[in-house]
């Protein structure tokens, strides 16, 4: 941690004495603050898995939940070189204190081929960038797939992208990955990504995505032997709307594991492979030129197989978003979710009201 720090003065450092050349060096970052109030809870949430919006009823007071620092350094006209650290309420020092963790470093090689570049190091992968650009409201919420963990946000390993700017245009997306987020490396298994996105129109745009996550064997729980337990996750966005006036997103998955459905309560089990499903639907529009509504509804689903209850999520997000400023927001927004019956057990919903302050700089 302590050189984590040492390698953030140092970088700030070296920004502030190229302040005069801002072309090379950039400094950047985000800001989420909240107020929250969690309305209502069920005295019975903290056994359910799968759970989005979580704590006790009558919790409340101000968060941090997100903080970046981006440090971006131009190389020369090819190369470009980018450090960015964040901090969240949900990651801690074993003291209790909030703690900070590195979020991306990678190195960019523009024009690798015509219309490519290359990256080299933590990144983001290609799940749900074009989505969380349309949704344009991530301080609110995580988009469908990074909130339920289908896919991480960040990954380290080496990817190519396209960068066609013309509408009609595909773009392309591969990456090479540990699978393991902004984490060390533990084992040997990778992750594929793959995305092709095409900008019909200046307003409209279709995202296709796929990745294959090799994991470990599992243990046959009838005999003992090793089984496949790979993960396969496929994915599509339509977005329709200009940036900072009004959007309509629709974005899905489809996620299979191997073997990781098991039926019966005692052996033999009836094995075979689990399917989860999810999708979101949102809109914004902006009423008064800095103020908008913004809504969204997600369907969550992480077995379909019938024959296993209780796990189907609900989530929706309603807000009234004011800019006073064109680089900070202020949103009072609510968050509901709710859960599927299990057996003969109904869940109250959780509901919290939160007021969310955005700063961008």
């Amino acid at each position: 941690m302590r050189q984590i720090f040492v390698l953030t003065a140092v970088l700030l450092s070296t920004a502030l004495c190229e302040a005069q050349d801002t072309s090379k060096s950039r400094i950047s970052g985000v800001v989420y603050v909240d107020y929250f109030y969690n309305m209502d809870r069920d005295t019975a949430l903290s056994t359910l898995s799968d759970v989005a919006n979580g704590g006790a009823k009558g919790f409340n007071g101000f968060q941090i939940r997100r903080v970046f620092f981006t440090y971006d350094r131009d190389l020369s006209a090819d190369f470009m070189f980018r450090f960015r650290l964040e901090a969240d309420g949900a990651t801690v020092a074993p003291n209790g204190k909030m703690t900070v963790a590195l979020k991306e470093v990678f190195l960019r090689w523009k024009n690798v081929l015509p219309g490519s570049e290359l990256y080299v190091g933590l990144q983001p992968t290609p799940a749900f960038e074009a989505s969380e650009a349309a949704w344009g409201h991530r301080f609110l919420e995580k988009t469908i797939m990074d909130l339920r963990g289908i896919v991480g946000p960040r990954d380290m390993g080496i990817s190519l992208r396209s960068t066609f700017e013309k509408p009609g245009s595909f773009n392309y997306w591969l990456m090479y990955g540990n699978n393991s987020n902004n984490n060390p490396e533990t084992d040997k298994y990778k992750r594929l990504y793959a995305n092709l996105q095409w900008k019909a129109t200046s307003e409209f745009q279709v995202v296709a995505y796929g990745d294959y996550a090799m994991r470990s064997s599992a243990a046959n729980p009838n005999t003992g032997a090793p089984m496949d337990n790979d993960v396969f996750v496929t994915g599509m966005f339509t977005g329709y709307g200009v940036a900072n006036s009004y959007m309509l997103g629709v974005e899905g998955f489809f996620q299979t594991t191997q073997n990781g459905l098991k039926k019966g309560s005692v052996a033999p089990f009836v094995l075979g492979t689990r399917y989860g499903l999810g999708l979101s639907v949102f809109a914004y529009a902006y009423v008064e030129d800095n103020v908008s509504f913004v809504g969204r509804y997600d369907y969550f689903d992480p077995n379909i197989d019938q024959s296993v209850k209780g796990d189907l999520r609900h989530y929706m997000v309603f807000g009234l978003s004011w800019k006073p400023d064109k680089n900070v927001a202020v949103t009072p927004n609510v968050l509901v979710e709710s859960y599927e019956q299990a057996a003969s057990q109904t869940y109250v919903s959780s509901i919290t009201g939160r007021v969310t302050f955005f700063v961008s700089y």
